[in-house]
């Protein structure tokens, strides 16, 4: 049964405001790479998309077979040559050489401003490569929906340039997400985007429902269960919130957070030991938790002394009303 009082003092030890200063950024660090976790995307010389598996795709060397540019050698295209500084920024980010792409797509579009391609390739590298600005990402977004706008994941580009740490409009972000799915609905981390937006616009019930079919899409998403969880907790439902993060640490035995989430919601309660045990974990994933770990266990072993007492003076106190219900009817 729940326990007021034990959430009464885990929020009042700090330990909530903690778990959601630490959680919060590590749940948007988590949807930064949503989309790049497992896979690494590819365009074609007509602006088609693919994803690959990260296990294909090698960094050093280009994505697909027939990709055949050196991208070591020091001939350039000519200063009028959009189409050559376009397939050469193809090229570089198919081989996984963001900056280097970025350069050189930024000459095919200062040739051509209307070069479709182009664009759509800057959008992805500002948005999903290691070059990730917001304002560069939201820009770059916008040009290349304003030339294709049949492109599921560039409207997901568009959402995340507008949410998270890259912008500041969960409104927009949640309308990008929502057509972003609508084009292309296999698009797993789009549809968990969607469902955190929905999270932290309060449509609980709605966010619920995208996450689900995420997870349905990746079972090894490892931010669908972690804002499941914060919803749950948020409508009252602990022993769901707990077996939410239950079943992330089953697949990512690792997850320092989702041990955190579950110590806190196993202390709030009621199951001392099993917070005990949580919180040592996750400060063997994360070192950087182990001073919170160390304080939150001396918290569950006062949980604990506090419920032994609470049950003694209880019985005290029920033995007291007998003796004295007793002698008043004497």
């Amino acid at each position: 049964m729940l326990d007021i009082f034990n959430i009464f003092l885990y929020k009042r030890q700090g330990l909530e405001s903690r778990r959601v200063a630490y959680g919060s950024l590590e749940l948007i660090g988590r949807e930064m790479e949503l989309a790049t976790k497992d896979h690494a995307f590819v365009v074609d010389e007509n602006g088609t998309i693919s994803r690959l598996e990260k296990q294909r795709a090698n960094s050093k060397t280009p994505h697909s077979n027939h990709e055949s540019l050196p991208i070591d050698d020091d001939s350039y295209p000519n200063d009028s040559d959009g189409a050559g500084w376009r397939e050469r920024g193809r090229v570089l980010f198919n081989s996984g050489h963001d900056e280097r792409a970025i350069d050189a797509l930024h000459c095919a579009v200062a040739i051509d401003e209307n070069d479709r391609v182009a664009w759509k390739i800057i959008a992805l590298v500002n948005c999903l490569g290691t070059t990730r600005i917001a304002s560069k990402a939201l820009s770059s977004s916008t040009r290349a929906l304003e030339l294709d706008q049949t492109d599921g994941l560039l409207w997901y580009c568009y959402g995340r340039a507008n949410s998270g740490l890259m912008g500041n409009s969960d409104d927009e972000a949640l309308a990008a997400y929502l057509k972003a799915v609508a084009l292309d609905d296999t698009l797993s981390f789009a549809w968990t985007s969607l469902g955190y937006t929905f999270f932290k616009l309060d449509r609980f019930d709605e966010a619920i429902g995208a996450l689900n079919h995420a997870v349905e899409l990746d079972r090894a998403d490892n931010l669908a269960p972690l804002v499941k969880a914060r919803i749950f907790e948020a409508q009252g439902r602990l022993d769901d919130a707990f077996n939410s993060c239950e079943t992330l640490v089953g697949i990512f035995e690792g997850d320092a957070l989702a041990w955190m989430y579950m110590a806190d919601l196993a202390c709030a309660r009621g199951a001392y030991e099993q917070a005990k045990k949580a919180y040592w974990v996750s400060s063997q994933y994360d070192v950087s938790l182990e001073p919170f770990a160390l304080r939150d266990e001396g918290f569950v072993q006062f949980l604990r002394k506090r419920a032994l007492l609470s049950a003694v003076y209880g019985l005290a106190i029920f033995g007291f009303v007998v003796v004295a219900t007793k002698y008043l009817l004497r």
